[in-house]
């Protein structure tokens, strides 16, 4: 079996001169740590997909394969049979996840913060991912501070984006941007700060009792049903936690967000006055 892999993973990595085949990679955030990673501009179809993926500054991280999925037609996931073996079935969810260790074949240790994409088109007649644009893959990463998403070269050798034909070749890759972002608190540079307090003004880089003497108010205004949907500009930051029912920056604030900032905000004692709230 892992000859057959070994095969697979010779074939994306097959490459010849001459060729200038070009084609664009982006990341785009889906919202609450959802992105998907597509290609565009692709001069040709594309035979297989490796290219690299580093998260950094923040804690999110790629916690399970399952967490992994790869978009039609992109149905061979080469890392994840090396490692789990068996016969590979290229029907997917029986067709594992396209990700692989960023330095060897197979998967990555997760939880995973650097990891390669390693997908690849098997179909029957012969076919590629057409050319122009398309989803190679989604991914659903956890955490809850802001974290880059980093898109590359694979370093690992695995032969990059690889063009679909009779002669496979490398394309040669751009990443427009090179990075997104996950559990960005959009609109809100400094969470909890609120409202001028007399002391400092809102959006000061610290939290106080007027951050959250504001916070109660607007709150109390919002009975019965102490919901604050829309938020107003003046509440941007009032979107703070997973209240168990909507995520982070979910667009409206609850009894979660409150308990959460009430929580954070004690650990200030005795002073009450601190940083911009986790």
């Amino acid at each position: 079996m892992k000859a057959l892999i070994t095969t697979l993973i010779a074939v994306i990595a097959l490459a010849a001169p001459g060729f200038a085949q070009t084609v664009d990679i982006v990341c785009v955030d889906n919202g609450s740590g959802s992105i998907t990673i597509r290609y565009e501009n692709a001069s040709e179809a594309i035979a297989g997909v490796s290219l690299l993926v580093t998260l950094s500054g923040g804690d999110a991280v790629l916690s399970a394969c399952s967490d992994a999925g790869a978009v039609a037609p992109f149905n061979a996931n080469i890392d994840y049979w090396y490692t789990t073996g068996g016969t590979p079935d290229l029907a997917p969810p029986n067709n594992g996840c396209p990700v692989g260790d960023s330095l060897v074949a197979g998967l990555p240790t997760f939880s995973a913060t650097t990891f390669a994409i390693s997908t690849g088109v098997l179909a029957d007649p012969p076919a590629g991912a057409a050319s122009g644009n398309g989803d190679i893959c989604t991914l659903q990463l956890t955490g809850s501070t802001a974290t880059t998403v980093t898109l590359s070269d694979d370093i690992a050798g695995r032969g990059g984006i690889v063009t679909f034909g009779a002669s496979p070749a490398p394309f040669t890759v751009s990443y427009p941007g090179s990075s997104c972002e996950v559990f960005a608190v959009v609109g809100c540079p400094c969470r909890g700060d609120l409202s001028t307090d007399g002391i400092n003004p809102a959006t000061s880089g610290d939290v106080t009792f007027g951050d959250f003497n504001y916070f109660l108010g607007q709150f109390g205004a919002a009975a019965p049903t102490f919901v604050i949907s829309p938020i107003p500009a003046d509440m941007l930051c009032a979107d703070l936690s997973t209240d168990g029912i909507n995520p982070e920056t979910s667009g409206d604030i609850t009894f979660g967000d409150f308990n959460y900032f009430l929580g954070q905000f004690g650990s200030y004692a005795p002073t009450f006055v601190g940083p911009c709230l986790p």
